[in-house]
């Protein structure tokens, strides 16, 4: 994964993705391979010097998710325990026991500029972990109105995927279709589209089949299979609930 973070020639969501698998393994492993300092100490040197905006993000991020790990482990702070139903492992934490009443902050937090990336990701991931239309809402008109950073617009899209919230799909629609939107969040709006599901959203997946960015094509062509999967696991759900049922009178 080092030498498809570094490769120059690789497509930038793949640089991404690589960029966050090694700050997940090293914050997982006891190898010293994965030592996370030195490991932080190189993503932060890649920022540094690359023109690719959307790989600086993401290096600056999982630095500061590294370093941030390592001064939990080293008993500087406490770390987050996120109680909500996401499991996924995310480059920031959102705050442990949020609640509706810690929504306007997270957002005020996501919203402001001004704050670094990794800090706005922590009120992304708050909003997520709380869910409800006041956080999806939060979370949709970022992903729309947000100009400063295309990593931070991908992650949203994805935390909306996470929640799987109908009132997400418009904003979502929206992302996808805008062709001067970067290729990895209109990726990531497809991808959750799929996993809404909705006659809306499988439209507009329809629609940019073809598109002329061939990851936004391919990500609509996934995210239809997954739709698809899902329908027919909940039909037959339903089917084995009414022969339950009618075995059972």
């Amino acid at each position: 994964m080092r030498a498809v973070l570094l490769d120059e020639a690789e497509d930038e969501i793949v640089r991404h993705e690589a960029a966050e698998a090694l700050a997940a393994l090293s914050q997982r492993s006891q190898s010293p391979d994965f030592d996370s300092r030195r490991l932080a100490s190189e993503l932060e040197a890649l920022a540094a010097q690359t023109a690719c905006i959307s790989l600086r993000h993401t290096c600056e991020l999982a630095a500061a998710g590294l370093l941030m790990g390592d001064a939990d482990d080293s008993g500087a702070g406490p770390s987050p325990v996120c109680v909500c139903q996401f499991t996924s492992k995310d480059p920031a934490p959102g705050l442990a026991d949020a609640t509706d009443v810690d929504v306007p902050s997270a957002a005020a937090i996501l919203a402001d500029v001004s704050l670094p990336l990794y800090e706005r990701y922590k009120g992304m991931f708050t909003l997520r972990n709380v869910g409800g239309e006041v956080a999806v809402t939060a979370l949709a008109g970022m992903l729309l109105t947000d100009t400063t950073s295309a990593v931070l617009r991908h992650e949203i899209a994805f935390v909306l995927g996470q929640m799987e919230d109908e009132a997400a799909t418009e904003a979502l629609v929206q992302a996808l279709a805008r062709p001067e939107e970067h290729g990895m969040v209109r990726h990531e709006a497809a991808i959750a589209l799929g996993a809404i599901g909705t006659p809306i959203a499988e439209v507009s997946l329809h629609e940019h089949l073809h598109d002329s960015d061939k990851l936004v094509a391919q990500s609509c062509e996934v995210a239809l299979a997954t739709a698809a999967y899902w329908r027919a696991w909940e039909e037959l759900e339903a089917r084995i609930k009414g022969l339950q049922a009618s075995l059972d009178s």
